[in-house]
């Protein structure tokens, strides 16, 4: 069988050897939808490629048998082990009748250059389309040498540092992956975007797009290619179809400043400037939507299910129109779609309706909740009734039942791989610390310990907040230490500080190589009961071992410091929370009662800076009064920290009376604010953030939290000093991003996983504000 071939002649070849991208391209095709055409690399050719060369190295000679041992946490070995195979890849010998045949299949484009584009398929995996986009996509010209380099710098990027990490954490072996190659001509692009098409009918969903009709199709559009929606360098046009009649309901005519082209000659892309004029002119005009619409249709008809589409609109050589062709295809899934995350789907993963896989009866549901952590796992359970006392520990792989969260359960929380509780909503202090962990996690799950057995195996789904009987299901685990890689951001533009929130010190060596500003919030409640042996620091001091805790915490702090230095890292001093309340002694109050616990802390924080890391930093949690402040600056004068002039103390904005008293705050020595989002919700609104029956009301974006929030910013301008956001939800809100940026925050603090996301809505929101300057200072122009 041949190893290379036309897209149009790939009906026979297992979809493995032909990779996502390829199979659902050519299954457009069969379906007679306009796409380009494709010539196909087998991957075939790569696995033989791998197995019958000589590899000097002895690391390569078996990578593909065996278990590639990687340290996720340590960036240097991963990209030592990188640069090793991507330089053996790139100057290995290629089999000249592969060469020979792919010339003579692309000579039959018009074009001068062709496109490689990765088409990945992972075994087990039902979303190698995603994992895809970690892998380039390169022009080449038609001659054979350039197509031979273009050919090995696609395979060298399955070991690029980022898709190294990725494999590693997900557990994914490298024999499981088969790496293809789609090429096509390289056309000229004259408007490309997304279409999604809405088809469920979901009463709920309808309610939520303002009883839009079902089934609909949005698009987004740009000039050039779809590189520039992606980025935010643009504000696309927007519209909404009715697929079933084709009428335009919604149009929104975006700002386009430029666009981007791929180089025919360079392995990048450009941006191509747009005259005044022309920034406000719609990319689509009404043929090509009515072309657009009608493909819609025929799609839904096809598919039964939602689906995400890229399309471009191309113009052949010598042409003077530009025709519709479909990219890619995301069947059963939704991708970015306006600046905001989307629910993906996971009824379907093939595009024709004939060869859509039978979908099984459910399994029987045992117990919903609110989902707070996403990621599904099936594990035996372990069940703590509140009358028991904690275990020190967890039987290996289990899924922690309690029927509510206290502080001495967050070291087993630690052990588990997800986590049901009785009590408490997304916002609630587990929730977060499952976040953070990466563990899935259901939160306010009624009847938990009566409903479910100790040893009971089951699946637990924190994406819909449900946990079912044990299933065939695929599980998708999270990354416990550290966010997938994705691509490098080629310049860093921010103005707005994005900073993490930890509290593991393993996790600091490889956070520390996000594309962040520091450590926002270290959260001590979680470091202190783990290194501390789950008892808090009274008792060490009951116990008159402060001497060994203060030890064990500057030990842990030194590992955050030393990772970001010289970036700032801020330690949120122990705030230990009253269970089930969420008043109470705790904050700095709880310092006035018993300061010993604090000037623990104090002496950790001192011994750190002592060693020479000035970049470690003080927050004060909960902080109710000026004399609490101005008590605890007094413990850190003591120390010696108040007389450093680089050492700052911040607290925590999260008690509504700080706002009104920030100027006073500022005068006793504050030195920055980091906005508690959680707190600050549920005392403004007065609702228990633990409590689910106030689940639907904590509710961040009510209009008295956002307006907290921008007087905050606005007064710390005021008085120049620094005012972080902490915000913590289960998935990046970019519209919420989009409004701290717009209220001047000077940093966001965020979770390891949401770090990348957010840097893009940070920058996009960003680039608005730019635009927005823009307009205003024209209209001023006008009007004069």
């Amino acid at each position: 069988m041949a190893e290379v071939f036309q897209l149009d002649r790939t009906h026979s070849i297992a979809r493995p050897w032909l990779g996502e991208r390829a199979f659902y391209v050519n299954q457009l095709l069969r379906q007679n939808y306009p796409v380009l055409p494709g010539i196909v690399v087998s991957a075939r050719v790569f696995r033989e490629f791998w197995q019958n060369n000589t590899w000097p190295d002895p690391l390569l000679t078996e990578i593909f048998e065996t278990t590639l041992h990687l340290q996720a946490d340590d960036p240097h070995q991963l990209q030592s082990i990188s640069r090793r195979i991507r330089r053996a890849v790139l100057e290995a010998e290629l089999k000249s009748e592969w060469i020979e045949e792919l010339a003579a299949a692309v000579a039959s484009f018009s074009t001068s250059s062709v496109v490689f584009y990765p088409s990945l398929y992972v075994e087990g995996q039902s979303n190698a389309l995603e994992y895809a986009s970690l892998l380039d996509s390169y022009t080449s010209a038609k001659n054979p040498s350039d197509l031979a380099a273009t050919l090995q710098r696609i395979w060298a990027e399955l070991f690029r540092a980022r898709s190294l990490a990725c494999w590693h954490q997900l557990g994914i072996s490298l024999d499981r992956l088969y790496l293809a190659v789609l090429v096509q001509p390289f056309e000229s692009i004259v408007a490309s975007g997304y279409l999604h098409a809405r088809i469920d009918r979901d009463p709920h969903r309808l309610r939520e797009n303002r009883g839009v009709g079902l089934p609909y199709c949005d698009i987004a559009a740009t000039l050039g290619l779809v590189q520039s929606l992606v980025e935010g360098v643009v504000i696309p046009d927007t519209y909404r179809l009715d697929a079933e009649t084709g009428t335009i309901l919604d149009r929104n005519i975006g700002l386009k400043l430029c666009y981007y082209q791929r180089a025919p000659t360079l392995d990048r892309l450009e941006a191509v400037g747009i005259s005044p004029e022309q920034q406000y002119e719609a990319v689509l005009d009404d043929d090509r939507l009515a072309t657009l619409a009608a493909w819609s249709q025929k799609l839904i008809a096809d598919l039964s299910c939602p689906f995400s589409l890229e399309w471009a609109f191309v113009r052949p050589q010598g042409a003077t129109t530009a025709e519709l062709v479909f990219a890619q295809i995301y069947p059963g899934r939704e991708i970015w779609w306006g600046d905001r995350t989307i629910e993906r789907w996971e009824d379907t993963e093939s595009v024709s309706s004939s060869e859509r896989p039978v979908i099984s009866s459910p399994s029987p549901l045992l117990l919903r909740g609110i989902p707070a952590s996403g990621g599904k796992v099936v594990a035996p359970l372990y069940l703590v009734p509140p009358s028991e006392n904690r275990p020190m520990s967890l039987p290996t792989r289990s899924i922690l039942v309690v029927s509510s969260l206290v502080l001495e359960d967050f070291t087993l929380l630690k052990q588990a791989v997800g986590l049901i509780v009785e009590t408490g909503s997304a916002s609630s202090h587990g929730a977060i610390l499952a976040r953070e962990l990466g563990i899935p996690a259901v939160v306010g799950a009624a009847g938990a310990i009566t409903t479910l057995n100790t040893g009971q195996t089951v699946y637990l789904n924190g994406d819909r907040g449900e946990v079912t009987l044990e299933t065939d299901e695929p599980q998708t685990p999270k990354p416990s230490q550290a966010p997938l890689a994705r691509a490098e951001t080629s310049y860093d533009m921010r103005s707005t500080q994005l900073m993490v929130t930890l509290s593991q010190p393993s996790q600091a060596d490889f956070a520390s190589q996000l594309p962040v500003d520091g450590v926002g919030l270290i959260r001590s409640e979680l470091i202190i009961l783990d290194i501390l042996d789950s008892r808090p620091p009274a008792q060490w001091v009951r116990d008159g071992q402060s001497s060994s805790a203060i030890e064990r915490l500057a030990e842990a702090l030194t590992d955050f410091a030393r990772a970001f230095a010289p970036r700032p890292v801020y330690y949120r001093t122990f705030d230990r929370l009253p269970t089930g309340k969420p008043l109470g002694v705790r904050g700095t109050f709880a310092y006035q009662q018993d300061p010993a616990p604090f000037d623990l802390e104090v002496s950790a924080i001192a011994r750190v800076r002592s060693a020479g890391y000035e970049n470690l930093h003080a927050i004060l949690p909960f902080v109710r009064s000026i004399d609490e402040f101005r008590f605890c600056c007094q413990r850190f004068e003591r120390a010696g920290l108040m007389q450093q002039p680089s050492f700052q103390c911040w607290l925590m904005a999260e008690i509504p009376s700080v706002l009104f008293l920030l100027d006073e705050y500022v005068k006793a020595g504050v030195s920055g604010i980091v906005i508690g989002t959680n707190d600050l919700t549920q005392l403004l609104l007065g609702v228990d953030r633990d409590d689910r029956t106030f689940a639907e009301d904590f509710d961040l974006t009510h209009p008295a939290v956002l307006d907290a929030i921008s007087q905050f910013a606005k007064t710390a301008r005021r008085l120049k000093i620094p005012c972080s956001v902490c915000v913590d939800t289960v998935t990046v809100n970019p519209d919420l991003l989009d409004r701290f940026v717009h209220y001047g925050v000077t940093g966001i603090v965020v979770r390891p996983d949401t770090v990348y996301d957010s840097h893009q809505a940070i920058e996009r929101a960003e680039r608005r504000l730019i635009i927005d300057f823009a307009h205003r200072t024209r209209d001023d122009e006008s009007s004069g």
